[in-house]
C-alpha cells in the first residue's frame, strides 16, 4: 500500500468536515484505485488514529482525528451558552445539534399542517 494513497485519502477528508463514506472517497479518488486498496487504506489510517468512523457498513463515515475535535469543542461550546437554558430546552438543543442520521425518524399528522 503506498503513502500516496493515504495522503490523498486524507486530503479528500479534509474537505468534508462532516465525513464521508468509502463510496464518496472512492468517487474522489475519482475511481483509480482498486475498492480494497481503498479499503484497506482507511482501515490503516485508523490504526494510525489520523481518521476515526462512525456507523456501520454501508453507513459507516470517516472522518479526521482533528474534525472530530473541532466538532467536540464546537459543543461544549454550545453547552456553555451565555442563555441559562431550561433542562427542556438543553435536551431540544443537543437533539437539533445532532447530525441527521442520528436523529430520531419522526412522521407528521397532516392535520397539524
Amino acid at each position: 500500500m503506498t503513502a500516496g494513497l493515504k495522503e490523498e485519502i486524507l486530503k479528500a477528508l479534509q474537505s468534508q468536515p462532516a465525513g464521508m463514506s468509502r463510496f464518496e472517497i472512492d468517487g474522489r479518488l475519482n475511481g483509480h484505485r482498486d475498492a480494497q486498496q481503498v479499503v484497506r487504506a482507511l482501515k490503516a489510517l485508523e490504526k494510525e488514529g489520523r481518521v476515526v468512523f462512525e456507523g456501520n457498513t454501508r453507513a459507516r463515515r470517516y472522518r479526521l482525528v482533528a474534525a472530530v475535535a473541532e466538532a467536540e469543542s464546537t459543543e461544549t461550546l454550545a453547552q456553555t451558552s451565555a442563555l441559562p437554558l431550561s433542562p427542556e430546552a438543553q435536551e431540544a438543543l443537543q437533539a437539533v445539534e445532532l447530525p441527521l442520521l442520528a436523529r430520531r425518524p419522526v412522521t407528521y399528522r397532516r392535520a397539524f399542517l
